[in-house]
């Protein structure tokens, strides 16, 4: 990846750039309730991909790894001599076709990214909604672990009985 591209657009661009980025502030603050729910389901799903995407690859090359380097290879005798290990990109390249060796790699990367994505926003999607205030004085009976006597008559279906007899 070539930085200095980047640095001398974000540079020309500087004052285009703060005003996109003022805008955004202000979109975000004023919509908050849809933007960040947004924003913490796409870093959430960035993170599933980065961390499935990485697996892939580590997969990949170590199933090339096995096949290249032990005696598996020559088990039934037909592997051609002209075999290239199997390779995905390890890198932010990962959407170039032409880096993974067999082509199907590339799609069942792609299956794997609508699967997260399918989980991410569809099973489990995240509520972010704030906590409802709760009371801090305790109930009666609360702090010794068990509820008063009084609680217990009214719940067995009598009333209190007095503690002096008429």
């Amino acid at each position: 990846m070539n930085t200095d591209n980047l640095i001398s657009n974000l540079q020309s661009n500087a004052a285009i750039y703060a005003v996109a980025a003022a805008a955004a502030l202000v979109i975000t603050v004023v919509f908050r309730k849809w933007v960040i729910p947004f924003l913490y389901h796409t870093v959430e799903y960035a993170i599933y991909f980065a961390a499935a995407h990485s697996f892939l690859a580590g997969f990949v090359r170590a199933f090339s790894w096995f096949r290249e380097e032990t005696e598996f290879k020559n088990f039934k005798g037909d592997v051609v001599g002209d075999w290239t290990p199997y390779t995905t990109p390890f890198s932010l390249d990962f959407w170039q076709m032409s880096l993974y060796n067999p082509q199907w790699l590339f799609w069942l990367e792609l299956a794997i990214a609508a699967l997260l994505l399918y989980v991410v926003v569809i099973i489990r999607p995240t509520r972010l909604k704030a906590k409802p205030m709760q009371n801090k004085k305790p109930k009666p009976g609360e702090i010794s672990g068990g509820s008063s006597y009084s609680d217990k008559l009214r719940a067995a279906g009598r009333g209190m009985k007095s503690a002096r007899p008429r």
